[in-house]
């Protein structure tokens, strides 16, 4: 087992405020960008010709994805002006759990296409349906990571 002594300080670059606006403003354009590949998808979906499955799961994405392209594009506005008030953190923090729930719908809703061999999602959409089929398998594992790292930080502070 490894041990670092207590002795040792590990030095991390300081970001600057210009820095960190720009990662957030990076991770901003990569989430309009997912949202409007999985805007894309559900649409095709939606097509006269597809009668596959769909529920509400269906339309909840699609109106999520629609809401988090236009609040990243509101975003990048307050980012780049820095600003900051309670309104936009009650936001942050529905979306937080929106996303939660969108995750949930993703994870099971690209499932279900699958079991069914919905067409319009495996063959129409090939490389899409594929794409989100991997990426289910990602972001839960991401977020399963991210809940044991969230444990551990509280069981420091409890110990």
């Amino acid at each position: 087992m490894l041990k670092l002594s207590k002795s040792k300080k590990i030095n991390l670059p300081k970001l600057t405020i210009k820095q960190l606006q720009k990662n957030e403003i990076n991770t901003i354009i990569i989430s309009i960008i997912y949202n409007m590949f999985v805007l894309a998808y559900i649409l095709n979906l939606e097509k006269q010709d597809c009668h596959c499955f769909r529920d509400w799961r269906h339309d909840f994405m699609k109106y999520y994805s629609i809401s988090l392209i236009l609040w990243g594009l509101i975003t990048i506005g307050f980012t780049i002006y820095n600003v900051n008030n309670e309104f936009i953190n009650v936001i942050r923090q529905i979306t937080v759990f929106a996303y939660l729930v969108n995750v949930w719908c993703l994870y099971s809703y690209i499932g279900i296409l699958d079991d069914t061999s919905c067409k319009c999602a495996i063959i129409t959409s090939k490389k899409t349906h594929y794409f989100l089929y991997l990426f289910r398998y990602i972001i839960v594992g991401l977020l399963f990571i991210s809940l044991l790292y969230i444990l551990l930080i509280l069981l420091k502070k409890i110990i």
